[in-house]
């Protein structure tokens, strides 16, 4: 088979099993789009945060997969609204920005993104499904150490209820927010939402629509979207992303 008809093959088969997904998934009612009306909040006094080095100067183990999950985040700025993101793909020149379709205003079609150095750049946005609430933007790329996040697809797919997670949010020039959990369940379907989600008991706050949900490895699973009543975090699982990311073309 040639690596054309591979590609679509795949492309089919990614499509096909996010329909199923959908139609599978269990139902919840009580999930509700988180307002970004405003950044990441600063009161992080219950969230983990990470130091730049422990006691003898060297990052542990767990700060090295926290540090991982924030040098791939970035603050989203699109006219009166704002949120967080995440650098999803890297080329050669640019990085692709993964943010929720919700941040980005409508009709817009460039935001700021700015990473967590402090360096901002106005961004083109290539496509916001608003129906699948998710937004991609181009941007080139700048000087310092940025990280696309780990994909890794193993890691979505053996994912389970209680598995640790890392719901995560960047706000503008302040530490990035994490907050630890677990995961309630994979693949259940929101009647809000009208899409399968992964919910999870990781405090989730305004802003951080865009973020990123990690497993303990630091591996990407999802991208926050929303927040349940109890204020934890929800997330549209990977392969929803990738069904969309190979609609444009990006993998």
């Amino acid at each position: 088979m040639s690596k054309k008809r591979e590609k679509s093959a795949y492309f089919i088969s990614v499509f096909l099993l996010a329909l199923v997904l959908a139609a599978c998934g269990s139902s919840v009612d009580n999930i509700h789009i988180s307002s970004d009306s405003q950044m990441v909040s600063t009161d992080s006094s219950d969230a983990i945060w990470v130091p730049s080095e422990d006691s003898e100067g060297n990052p542990g183990e767990d700060d090295s997969v926290l540090k991982q999950i924030e040098a791939s985040l970035v603050y989203v700025v699109c006219k009166d609204r704002m949120g967080s993101g995440v650098i999803y793909k890297e080329t050669e020149n640019a990085y692709i920005i993964l943010t929720a379709g919700h941040v980005i205003s409508e009709d817009e079609n460039s935001a700021h993104i700015t990473f967590p150095d402090g360096t901002t750049v106005l961004g083109e946005i290539i496509s916001n499904a608003k129906g699948r609430d998710l937004a991609f933007c181009r941007v080139e790329k700048p000087a310092g150490v940025h990280e696309p996040v780990v994909i890794e697809k193993t890691a979505c797919d053996v994912l389970k209820s209680s598995d640790e997670v890392y719901a995560s949010g960047q706000g503008y020039l302040v530490p990035a927010t994490i907050y630890s959990g677990q995961v309630v369940a994979v693949n259940i379907f929101s009647e809000d939402l009208q899409k399968n989600v992964i919910t999870t008991s990781a405090k989730c706050q305004p802003g951080m629509s865009g973020g990123g949900l990690f497993d303990a490895k630091g591996r990407f699973l999802g991208l926050i979207v929303a927040m349940t009543e109890e204020q934890e975090a929800v997330a549209i699982p990977y392969i929803s992303i990738l069904a969309e990311s190979m609609l444009l073309g990006l993998e």
